[in-house]
């Protein structure tokens, strides 16, 4: 296929301080998409009319409005509606690399392969900090995985679909759907392309590029939303179980799912996003889900998760789970405080050409920098008060520069 013709599928919400960037990487891509396929979910904001102008400007642009539906059901509309060989999806608020079509074409060829994924690259406010991410050491250094070792992609950091781009023909033909009123619902079609795929390309650079949003509904932290997140978490591992089971899913697939499911339970809990009534319910789910995944062989799981599954299945249960999902804590608590102990030592120490020494810092030498606040502030890592002991004195110290600014 030496000219693919791609669609690519962007649901948009009240998004109008970004719409216009990600539009503007995607009609300017040194391969012109087929299409470019825009979903108004119901905005209340000016994104539709800022759609309606590159819309006016570009004949590949085409903009749909609805009534709010939510995310999932965009992209399952986008499945039925594209006319391209290969979906890509690009959510409202990022944005893809100049020549992130061009270089998927020139993966594609002649071997049609059914994925093409790609890495990412993170960007956070003040165009401080993120970072590209890496393939796993299973994937590392290859081009292209075949057969049952497509699913090796499940050990991607997140499985978001805008990872790859996807035949069109092969989505359809397997029925790949997102799930539909709920978060977290693109799990079920990530996880299910890799699986099903018979042929994924590789492109060892990040296409993609993921601008932390603060305002994401992924990130507040009402009551309400604190509900929807447990609720979006306990669908998608409901509809994942259903899906390992109707693509038949070898051991390993289910193991990569297991781990990947208790490393974001272990994310959230370092968080602390969770009350102790919230993180039991948490628990009771993993731990369903967990059984549910009817792992025979455990060879491909992570060392404490083959522990767990080396217990009696009477005893796999949410205390279980919860002894495992705090041993993995505290580690991942120590990871993060030396992650943001390195990042804020280097970025303090650039800020202004100054040199800040964060080593000695204290609060008598806090400088009158507006810059250097905004370093601290820009990082993602907003768990810096629940580190605890964890908190090197790096961290510590740039803490009680700022007066313990988080």
């Amino acid at each position: 296929m030496p000219n693919p013709r791609f669609s690519l599928v962007v649901p948009a919400f009240n998004v109008e301080r970004y719409v216009e960037r990600c539009l503007r990487s995607l009609v300017h891509q040194t391969l012109p998409a087929a299409e470019i396929l825009v979903y108004d979910d119901g905005s209340t904001d000016g994104t539709a009319a800022i759609a309606e102008r590159f819309a006016a400007k570009h004949p590949n642009v085409r903009l749909t409005r609805q009534s709010n539906t939510g995310q999932g059901a965009i992209r399952n509309r986008g499945i039925r509606e594209a006319s391209g060989d290969y979906l890509v999806f690009v959510d409202s608020d990022d944005e893809l690399d100049r020549r992130a079509l061009e270089r998927i074409a020139a993966r594609i060829g002649a071997s049609l392969p059914d994925v093409v994924a790609f890495r990412f690259q993170s960007r956070y406010p003040f165009r401080i900090g993120g970072g590209s991410s890496r393939w796993d050491e299973l994937i590392a250094g290859r081009d292209e995985l075949v057969g049952q070792d497509t699913e090796l992609l499940l050990t991607n950091r997140w499985l978001a679909p805008w990872q790859a781009a996807y035949r069109l023909e092969f989505v359809r033909h397997h029925g790949l759907r997102n799930g539909e009123g709920y978060i977290f619902e693109d799990q079920e079609f990530t996880a299910g392309g890799f699986i099903a795929a018979e042929r994924a390309s590789l492109v060892d650079d990040a296409l993609y590029l993921y601008h932390f949003n603060a305002s994401s509904s992924l990130r507040e932290k009402s009551h309400a939303a604190q509900r929807r997140r447990i609720e979006g978490r306990r669908r998608s591992r409901q509809a994942l179980v259903a899906l390992v089971a109707r693509l038949g899913a070898s051991d390993r697939a289910r193991a990569l799912l297991a781990d990947h499911d208790v490393h974001d339970t272990v994310q959230e809990v370092v968080s602390g996003i969770y009350s102790a009534d919230e993180l039991t319910e948490v628990l009771a789910d993993v731990t369903e889900f967990l059984n549910g995944l009817e792992i025979r062989d455990a060879a491909w799981l992570s060392p404490g998760l083959a522990q767990w599954h080396a217990l009696p299945p009477g005893e796999r249960d949410s205390t279980s789970v919860e002894r495992l999902v705090a041993r993995l804590a505290v580690a991942e608590r120590a990871r993060v405080a030396r992650t943001i102990a390195f990042r804020l030592a280097n970025a303090v120490a650039a800020v202004g050409g100054r040199g800040y020494s964060v080593r000695s810092a204290n609060a008598d030498q806090r400088p009158n920098d507006p810059g250097f606040a905004a370093v601290f502030r820009s990082f993602p890592h907003r768990m810096l008060r629940r580190l605890g002991t964890a908190a090197g004195p790096v961290v510590r110290g740039v803490r009680r520069l700022l007066g313990g600014a988080s």
